[in-house]
């Protein structure tokens, strides 16, 4: 098993799909938009698939039947673990493969809690985790990654400056509200050095962090848990990356946290509306009623209380 490490996930993925790039990749519809809009940069095809209302990942029966029908098509697939719940795709994995050897399966952790522990033979070509902003563990920086060994991947020595993924973000907020598709001839917004040790400074900081957040979550979970009704919250396993709760009236929740000087957060919008007009019913239906609450150092006890009591409110 090989490692590496990058300063973005989106990196890693990049390196990967620029020498394994002869047909389309499958990309759940919820996925966030840089994604896509990495495959765009490295000029890879992709196509959209709805989620899974159960799962809330993309959907696997969808994903097999495509593939089934037109193998030849299809490069690969991402499977993002959504709101960081680890779900169990070794069978589905294993029916990718079987279908064809050649697909390349990118099993997207980076809202997971990053392991550094990874252990006997993949089935996913390449696993990614991420530390980076508004991650499981923030340190701002740095992603990592393992992959079978079998992968060709080298540095691709792509040209980056910092402001452009600073320009970039902002188009995407203009496209999402304007709700215009992107067109953007921004091309150097990607680091796209990958190293194939992890440093283990790095890998100290992150561990070392991992506790301490675990702690803090745990203790702001259990208020959202004990104070929030039960038919709002998402399963215990999607409460990690943040604390969940789907609601008929997101909007009007939204604002009234805001205007109490809180915060939380909507993610994600379905990434699609950036690129085409389909419609996934099931990525829509999500997207309008999720709000995440947040657990992180930036939210203590009595905030947590605050949000709480300002949710119940509107129920």
């Amino acid at each position: 098993m090989q490692s590496i490490f990058s300063n973005r996930a989106s990196a890693i993925i990049f390196n990967l799909i620029k020498q394994y790039n002869s047909g389309v990749y499958l990309l759940p519809a919820n996925i966030c938009s840089i994604v896509p809009l990495t495959f765009m940069k490295a000029g890879v095809k992709f196509e959209f698939v709805d989620i899974c209302p159960n799962s809330l990942c993309i959907n696997e029966a969808s994903v097999l039947h495509l593939i089934r029908n037109r193998p030849e098509k299809y490069a690969g697939i991402v499977y993002v673990h959504s709101y960081g719940a680890i779900q169990n795709t070794i069978n589905f994995f294993k029916k990718i493969k079987q279908i064809s050897e050649q697909i390349k399966i990118i099993d997207d952790r980076c809202l997971c809690i990053p392991d550094f522990d990874q252990t006997g033979s993949l089935i996913a070509d390449l696993i990614v985790y991420s530390t980076g902003y508004g991650k499981y563990v923030d340190i701002g920086y740095g992603a990592f990654g393992y992959h079978n060994g079998a992968l060709k991947i080298v540095n691709c020595g792509e040209q980056f400056y910092e402001k452009s993924i600073q320009k970039l973000n902002e188009q995407i907020k203009k496209c999402l509200f304007s709700k215009n598709k992107i067109t953007t001839d921004i091309t150097d917004w990607l680091d796209t050095y990958i190293s194939f040790i992890i440093p283990k400074a790095y890998r100290d900081k992150v561990n070392d962090m991992k506790e301490k957040v675990s702690q803090h979550k745990t203790i702001i979970n259990s208020i959202y848990s004990n104070n929030l009704p039960q038919e709002i919250q998402l399963q215990s396993n999607f409460n990690q990356w943040r604390f969940n709760i789907q609601v008929d009236n997101k909007e009007i929740i939204v604002k009234a946290i805001f205007k109490n000087n809180l915060f939380a957060s909507s993610h994600y919008v379905p990434s699609n509306i950036l690129f085409d007009d389909n419609y996934f019913c099931e990525t829509e239906k999500l997207s309008s009623r999720i709000i995440n609450l947040f657990n992180d150092f930036h939210f203590n006890e009595e905030k947590a209380l605050r949000v709480c009591n300002t949710i119940n409110k509107f129920l």
